[in-house]
């Protein structure tokens, strides 16, 4: 096909640079600006740049021009929608579309493709603009070929399947391609005009062709029909008229619905797993299964064991997913590692059964006994579990000879070394004072893990002239403390991280020659011996039998004096408070990650109730209304763990909506930074002499690692957190996390 060159609506041409990156800012089309479209099957397209370099869409929504190549179903792959006769819009293998930006950016991260938006992309034809036409129709022809069903049948319309209280499905074989075209699904004597609201109709954009389904809640049995319209509009271009019978047929339809479900509910009821049966799993190795709200595209599967898991994974007569709030889901079922449907299952998770009034008083009569014998436990065990801390170090010693166990045969976490000292650089040098004339020796006779937990781990041959030391002397940020025996201890490394099963040898000498003392810490198991044993088993029995009693107790609450009227009432006022954003369960809205350009994540605690409720991104100073494409429904995401498409730097907001209008419940302002340091949350922190002291993730991400960072050289408020910097970390705190220190009264912090 011919050379084209890609023109936005900000009257700029892409071009690809010989570094690989992407610049959308030429205002003439050169040689660079020129790529050769290559057409693939399914109506898939590549560009390859005049560098020979293939152009890439990432999952992190940036743009890449510097791929050798274009493997089928890759990254390199996209579709080309057509909008006009000269207007395109591409759409990569992760469901998003090509934006330009006004800054001369490209972004390959958006939802949606409206009309006269960024992502509009005008053909220009190399050697002439009236040729812009003859391109963009060249594209359409490849696309109509490739989206032509392969199916045997030739009606446009199939339908799959159709009985009472369950969405319609059927296939669309030869859809329109105008990218307003939708579909509605009507009772048989009903005007064009009276489509009601999604879910019963939808635009063709946003769904699987070959595998569409409509409702209108529980649709009833008698005459329906299905009505395709080829624009925004109501210019109907196919029809088909279909009964919904009986559970088991079809009438004017050679589809069939199948005997039994392909995926059976088995208990759906809020506070509890969602469990379910998948009848006829499909058999790809990569075959997946998904929860979803019902209006959410394939793509938005969340984490991974919390949204979706795959099928090698579980017991398809009895998989679960963790608890769901009471509302309309559904489960999908894909047959590969992509999203090709293979089943769906929509359902609602019901409330909780009310609960019997004498068992509550039953109940809380057993959680105030239950209370007391858990502080009765926990009194003598908390001072024994003290006196234990800090054990689970070996005794000092200049040498060491361990065996590395490996049970699970995926590489072992190894030993950390710690030695006596503290933080200080008498000769300003830039090296802690311990780190200086201090040689640790480490090798290992087994086999060892590059990468070790990763996609990219590989499995290596022994190696004993291989250093298996990692000296953490070589940069200061973080250094790990820790008092043992009356010491200062400070950890100076790790040895043989990634070690499989085998012999460790470790020495520790000065530059004299003469030995060292040092102490190991397995950090694999990470013993704790003495009292510790039984302070932890006395204090963990206690500790589990007081939350329990009390989680019981705030439940259902401490006492029953008022009749069973004024409780309701109670609870009616407690649901208008938690709206409110007051009460004990207010909501909390909170930012996880915020580095400019990248996606901008964030959780919910408590979110509001309304089924239409919505969160937004704003810079920080816009009107509420001023939402544009970067906003979702609550319904739609993962409240723990969702996001936001990634923005310039500077000033903006997270506000979040309790209805389907702009009724404010909470907003939280940050600021997104060009930063390329990596992030680190804080807790427990305390700000002295220009150092933070606190409790950061360790490799299981639970706050358990006390560390001390190197020197502070900026920080910056933003909103309820600050963000401290040091030459290669930032370390984000929020303000209930700090204690300040001395450091506070020093002019330096002023200045910045």
């Amino acid at each position: 096909m011919a050379q084209i060159a890609l023109r936005s609506v900000h009257g700029k041409f892409l071009s690809a640079q010989p570094d690989g990156s992407a610049q959308w800012n030429r205002d003439v089309a050169g040689a660079w600006e020129y790529f050769h479209i290559e057409e693939r099957q399914g109506g898939k397209i590549t560009l390859r740049s005049a560098h020979g370099k293939y152009v890439s869409a990432q999952p992190d929504g940036s743009v890449q021009i510097n791929r050798e190549a274009a493997p089928p179903g890759g990254w390199e792959e996209f579709t080309a929608e057509l909008r006009t006769n000269n207007v395109v819009c591409l759409k990569s293998c992760h469901g998003k579309y090509l934006s330009a930006q006004q800054n001369g950016t490209a972004q390959w991260n958006r939802d949606h493709a409206p009309s006269g938006g960024w992502e509009d992309i005008q053909i220009v034809h190399q050697g002439s603009t009236s040729q812009v036409s003859d391109a963009a129709t060249r594209i359409q022809r490849h696309l109509n070929k490739g989206r032509t069903s392969t199916s045997a049948s030739n009606e446009p319309i199939q339908v799959l399947e159709a009985v009472p209280g369950k969405p319609v499905r059927f296939k669309l074989n030869n859809p329109p391609n105008h990218n307003e075209a939708w579909v509605g699904i009507y009772p048989t004597g009903a005007s064009d005009q009276d489509h009601g609201a999604p879910p019963r109709w939808k635009y063709i954009r946003d769904v699987d062709v070959n595998n569409v389904s409509l409702s209108n809640g529980e649709l009833a049995g008698g005459d329906w029909s299905i009505r395709v319209f080829s624009d925004g509009g109501y210019t109907l271009v196919e029809r088909k008229e279909f009964t919904i019978h009986s559970a088991n047929k079809i009438h004017s339809s050679k589809a069939v619905s199948p005997a039994r479900e392909s995926i059976e509910i088995l208990e759906a009821v809020a506070k509890k797993p969602v469990r379910f049966k998948i009848n006829n799993p499909p058999t790809n190795h990569d075959a997946w299964v998904g929860i979803y709200p019902p209006n959410a595209s394939d793509q938005d599967h969340g984490a991974e064991n919390n949204r979706w898991k795959w099928l090698r994974n579980i017991d398809v007569n009895n998989a679960s997913f963790p608890k769901r709030a009471a509302g309309p889901w559904s489960i999908r079922v894909f047959s590969n590692g992509g999203h090709a449907l293979h089943e769906r299952r929509d359902f609602d998770v019901s409330p909780p059964e009310p609960r019997d009034p004498a068992a509550v008083q039953s109940t809380r009569g057993s959680a105030k006994i239950a209370l007391v014998i858990g502080m009765i436990l926990l009194a003598p065990s908390i001072p024994l579990f003290i006196i234990g801390l800090g054990e689970g170090l070996s005794d000092s010693m200049t040498s060491a000879t361990l065996e590395v166990e490996d049970s699970d045969g995926r590489g072992d976490l190894g030993w950390g070394i710690y030695i006596e000292g503290s933080l200080v650089d008498y000769n300003s040098n830039g090296i802690y004072d311990h780190c200086e004339n201090i040689f640790v020796n480490a090798t290992h006779s087994g086999s060892w893990v590059s990468d070790p937990w990763t996609w990219e781990q590989k499995v290596n041959p022994p190696d004993e002239s291989r250093q298996v030391f990692d000296d953490y002397c070589g940069h200061t940020d973080p250094v790990e403390e820790r008092h043992h025996e009356g010491r200062m201890l400070i950890k100076i490394g790790q040895a043989c991280h990634g070690c499989m099963a085998g012999t460790t040898t470790i020495t520790i000498q000065n530059q004299n020659g003469d030995g060292l003392n040092m102490w190991i810490q397995n950090e694999e198991k990470k013993e704790i011996l003495g009292m510790l044993i039984p302070g932890a088993i006395f204090m963990g029995i206690g500790a589990f039998t007081f939350v329990v009693a009390l989680g019981t107790l705030l439940n259902t609450g401490f006492k029953s004096n008022a009749p069973s009227s004024s409780k309701r009432s109670a609870v009616a006022a407690m649901s208008v408070g938690t709206v409110l954003g007051a009460g004990s369960t207010s909501t909390n809205l909170e930012v996880l990650s915020f580095n400019h350009r990248q996606p901008v994540r964030f959780k919910i605690t408590n979110p509001p109730q309304h089924n239409n409720a919505w969160v937004g991104l704003y810079p920080a100073n816009a009107d509420d209304r001023d939402h544009g494409d970067r906003w979702h429904y609550l319904r739609d995401i993962d409240v723990s763990n969702a996001t936001l498409p990634g923005q310039e730097q500077g000033r903006w907001s997270l506000r979040l909506f309790s209805d389907g209008g702009y009724t404010l419940h909470q907003r939280v302002d940050v600021e997104l930074r060009a930063d390329n340091n990596e992030e680190i949350w804080m807790k427990d922190a305390e700000l002295e002499d220009l150092r933070l002291k606190g409790m950061v993730p360790d490799h299981r991400n639970n706050f358990t690692k006390k560390i001390t960072t190197g020197k502070i050289v900026a920080q910056h408020k933003v909103g309820n957190l600050t963000r401290f910097e040091t030459a290669d970390t930032t370390y984000l705190v929020y303000d209930h996390e700090l204690q300040q220190g001395s450091a506070t009264q020093n002019p330096f912090w002023e200045a910045n």
